[in-house]
Order: C-alpha cells, then sequence, then structure tokens
C-alpha cells in the first residue's frame, strides 16, 4: 500500500503503481495509473492525510513522520 506521495517535479516511482513518474514538470497524476500523487496517505489505513496532521484522522497513526506534500498554489505555481 501507498505511503507516502511522489515528488510533483523531480519524477520517480509512482507509489501506487511503481511506473516511473516524468521529471522536471508539474505532475499531479500518474500517467500509467491515473492516481493523485499529490496526496500523502495514511501507511495504516490509507486515509488521505492533510499538510501539517500529526496523526491520522481515520485510525490514529501518527503520520508526523510522513514526507510534506505541496500545497496547491505550489503545485500550480508553474501554470
Amino acid at each position: 500500500m501507498p505511503n507516502s506521495p511522489a515528488s510533483t517535479d523531480k519524477g520517480g516511482p509512482c507509489p501506487y503503481c511503481t511506473n516511473t513518474i516524468p521529471a522536471g514538470r508539474a505532475v499531479s497524476f500518474c500517467p500509467h495509473c491515473g492516481l493523485n500523487v499529490t496526496v500523502a496517505q495514511c501507511p495504516a489505513c490509507s486515509s488521505e492525510v492533510e499538510p501539517g496532521w500529526h496523526f491520522c484522522v481515520t485510525c490514529g497513526r501518527d503520520v508526523s513522520a510522513l514526507p510534506k506534500v505541496a500545497d496547491a498554489a505550489t503545485r500550480n505555481a508553474k501554470f
């Protein structure tokens, strides 16, 4: 199960399907599986975790160590 978001501009593997995310461009959705790669998910229950949260609101797991996700303003700045 995916537990961290992919970088929106550095490329790397999609956390869902493991295919390569294109580097050097803002990417919000994996071009291979179509899932949103800009949201963090709880590693225990896969619920979406908002930036700044320290615990999952669904299962209570500590999510403070998850990688930070760019906010919408940062993701859209290149457009």
